[in-house]
């Protein structure tokens, strides 16, 4: 099976293509796509290359995915490509591998940042909550009944007769051996207070006989 480099050279030749329109088109340098083709991949990290042999097929019209898979089973079959470009990175001045201890630290860091991120995150819905919620749990103001005044009427005592009733005593003359009274005077109106007058009935007439 042909390598990913030869079958990317390969298909570019077949369509007439050069390398330097390659370059114009996906801006990759051609000193990168030299390597490519030459299968010399140990000198960039396999995700950059996968990303560069993508657009190289892009702009020939080849199959993605099929020069991804060739790339993937090259370097399971040329393991000691990516220890060889971890070497490189560890000879670079400046260059040292993270510490267990360094990865610890930045892990408490980033979870410091979650925390203070937390924070100002319920502080600020709280400040928003709070008033809302204090709206809600006071009582409501009740509006003072204003009853209508009344005027009171002083009321006399039930039973009570206001006025005065005059009678007039009946006389008794003697003729011819009867005796007869005179008409008693019709009895007067009595008012009475809370309700209609009252009528006295005068007294029968009497007539006495010897």
């Amino acid at each position: 099976m042909e390598s990913p480099g030869e079958y990317l050279k390969r298909e570019r030749e077949h369509r007439g293509v050069e390398l330097k329109a390659v370059f114009e088109a996906t801006r990759i340098p051609l000193k990168l796509l030299e390597a490519i083709e030459s299968d010399n991949l140990e000198a960039q990290h396999p995700t950059f290359i996968k990303g560069f042999i993508r657009s190289y097929c892009k702009h020939l019209g080849l199959d993605e995915n099929d020069a991804v898979l060739r790339y993937e089973i090259f370097i399971k079959e040329h393991p000691g490509g990516l220890d060889i470009l971890l070497s490189e990175e560890s000879d670079e001045p400046g260059y040292a591998p993270e510490t267990s201890a360094e990865t610890e630290g930045s892990n408490a860091k980033r979870n410091i940042a979650l925390l203070v991120g937390l924070g100002v995150v319920v502080i600020i819905l709280f400040s928003v909550l709070s008033p809302i919620l204090t709206e809600r749990k006071s009582p409501e103001q009740s509006l003072p009944v204003v009853f209508p005044k009344t005027e009171s009427v002083a009321e006399a005592p039930p039973g009570v007769l206001q006025g005065a009733v005059t009678e007039t005593a009946p006389t008794v003359s003697s003729t011819s051996g009867k005796v007869s009274q005179d008409e008693v005077r019709p009895a007067q109106s009595l008012a009475v207070e809370g309700a209609e007058s009252v009528r006295v009935a005068p007294a029968p007439k009497a007539t006495l006989q010897e």
